[in-house]
């Protein structure tokens, strides 16, 4: 089945590449590579990511987001059920227990706005730039995702409302209960050909 030789590729690139150090999830997986052979942007995200680990062919950029370590848990959780023996069931478990016990990420005070709630990124920064995309041809009233990591206020708990969606939870968003909104992105992609 190349479906699982595809799958198997997928969780080694995690093991080898770089984003898990050490490579049994322990400390969870960084948020991306960034490549620099032909990297014009090289310099730009070097300056704005705080924190990144110098490898032969890239950069590792070491944030550890939320979001995306429980994704990554849950592709070896699911993974260990397909090759049941093979070690990825316990990657998810050390990855979940970094996320909950080691990441500082939870919000686990009683005067947090929303305890239980998970912050964006271990590492925090003073100064922002908010990228994103307008609404398009694209974008859609409603999401039929599966999966929506942010139906819900971050600040009162409330739900969100959408004035559009683009994918899952991302879209233009708004708390009616509190005020919370999307930024205002300072760059929009506004356009987009999907053509080709």
């Amino acid at each position: 089945m190349k479906w699982k030789a595809a799958v198997e590729k997928n969780l080694q690139w995690f093991y080898s590449s770089g984003v898990m150090v050490p490579e049994n999830g322990l400390w969870g997986a960084a948020e991306r590579l960034a490549v620099k052979n032909g990297n014009q942007a090289l310099n730009e995200i070097l300056e704005s990511f705080p924190a990144w680990s110098d490898r032969e062919e890239c950069y590792v950029i070491e944030q550890r987001r939320a979001d995306c370590n429980f994704q990554i848990a849950w592709l070896f959780l699911l993974a260990d059920r397909t090759f049941p023996g093979c070690g990825y069931g316990e990657t998810g478990v050390n990855i979940l227990d970094f996320l909950y016990f080691r990441s500082g990420l939870l919000e686990r005070q009683k005067n947090a706005s929303v305890p239980g709630n998970w912050n964006w990124s271990h590492i925090k920064r003073e100064s922002v730039v908010y990228f994103g995309m307008s609404e398009n041809s694209a974008s859609a009233d409603h999401t039929d995702a599966v999966y929506n990591d942010c139906f819900y206020c971050p600040v009162c708990g409330k739900p969100l409302e959408y004035k559009f969606f683009h994918f899952a939870h991302l879209g233009d968003y708004s708390c009616p209960a509190c005020g919370y909104a999307r930024p205002t992105p300072a760059y929009a992609v506004d356009s987009m050909d999907l053509s080709d």
